[in-house]
């Protein structure tokens, strides 16, 4: 903890945030993987971490540059509301560059906080400073009250914001990564290889890294990226590339497609999961290729479709139970906020 201290002050991190005086380490542990339960995700929680004031507003900088940063440039999605804007360009996008079908693909990126190298975090977080400090841009300011960032072209700084300027995101990277201690047990270990699970910065410093690993992606195929479309939300990602029925056309989509499964960092791991198929699971919907015209649909789904289906199949009167159920449905998404409101008590004045 001392040296942790000392290496806060001399960087100048204090300016960002007060070292706790109060905080402690945390402690490691596992928990199994709700799809695979023969494997483990290693925590390492950093709510007392006496850096958190600081993490917490650096994390909230390199976050307000991801979502400036041009979208067709990278494949991070905020929400699935943005696909359905997407979709309709990019299907009219193939008809007029000629194409007729699209190939389709859907990957789950394996240990992304856990295998990732500092060194490609690194690099990642530089490029992306770069491109906002070429194009004239000193600093983040970020509210000390509430989530609102702004972007400045200058040094001056404001009342009820605290300043984050771009090259301290170096800085605090750094120190994360070189400080990341954890209690396992009763000794002090330091994790030497991939994020640590638990720190605020962790999830917006492994968005920056994948967006920029296809920023790089995106710009070696030249003319090709008209046809490419692609969309990930934290490890799931999905990409469609557009081609006609010709051999060649084939031929250049699936070389892209190939392509695209080592644009990542070597240690990270990418699983597929469409099956082969035009259709596929996809951030709690189901993605959808069609050909002749060209077309791409993502439908949203309910956790509970497939077993409210098979109820539906198991019943004498199937149109019966299906308008009883989604009326329940309603009145509890709808009256019971309602209802719990009007039945809390107001405490009496004395």
């Amino acid at each position: 903890m001392a040296t942790s201290k000392r290496d806060y002050e001399v960087t100048g991190l204090g300016g960002l945030g007060k070292w706790k005086r109060n905080g402690r380490l945390g402690k490691a542990y596992v928990i199994p993987k709700d799809k695979d339960l023969q494997h483990w995700r290693p925590i390492a929680p950093a709510c007392g971490d006496p850096a958190v004031m600081a993490q917490r507003r650096c994390a909230r900088a390199p976050n307000c540059l991801i979502t400036r940063f041009p979208r067709v440039r990278h494949f991070n999605l905020r929400s699935a509301y943005e696909m359905k804007r997407e979709l309709d360009q990019f299907g009219s996008l193939l008809q007029k560059e000629g194409c007729s079908m699209a190939m389709g693909r859907c990957y789950d990126i394996k240990e992304m906080f856990s295998s990732i190298s500092h060194s490609f975090v690194k690099d990642a977080v530089s490029e992306l400073v770069m491109y906002f400090e070429k194009r004239g841009w000193r600093q983040v300011r970020v509210a000390n009250r509430g989530k609102l960032c702004q972007m400045s072209k200058t040094t001056r700084r404001e009342e009820g914001y605290t300043t984050v300027k771009l090259d301290m995101l170096h800085i605090m990277v750094e120190y994360d990564l070189s400080h990341p201690y954890m209690m396992h047990g009763d000794v002090i270990r330091r994790q030497l290889v991939g994020i640590p699970m638990g720190k605020t910065t962790s999830p917006v410093l492994a968005t920056v890294t994948c967006a920029m690993a296809e920023a790089r992606f995106l710009s070696n195929l030249g003319a090709d990226r008209r046809i490419v479309m692609a969309w990930r939300m934290v490890d799931d990602v999905s990409i469609v590339v557009g081609c006609t029925g010709e051999e060649e056309s084939w031929e250049r989509a699936e070389r892209i497609l190939q392509s695209f499964k080592s644009i990542y960092d070597e240690e990270l791991k990418l699983i597929r999961k469409d099956e082969g198929a035009h259709t596929w699971q996809f951030i709690g919907g189901r993605m959808y290729v069609m050909a002749e015209p060209v077309q791409v649909h993502f439908i949203q789904e309910t956790k509970n479709c497939e077993s409210f289906a098979v109820g539906v199949r198991s019943v004498t009167n199937p149109c019966r139970t299906m308008r009883v159920t989604l009326i329940s449905e309603l009145k509890r998404e709808f009256f019971g906020p309602l209802l719990r409101g009007c039945g809390t008590r107001q405490r009496r004045r004395p």
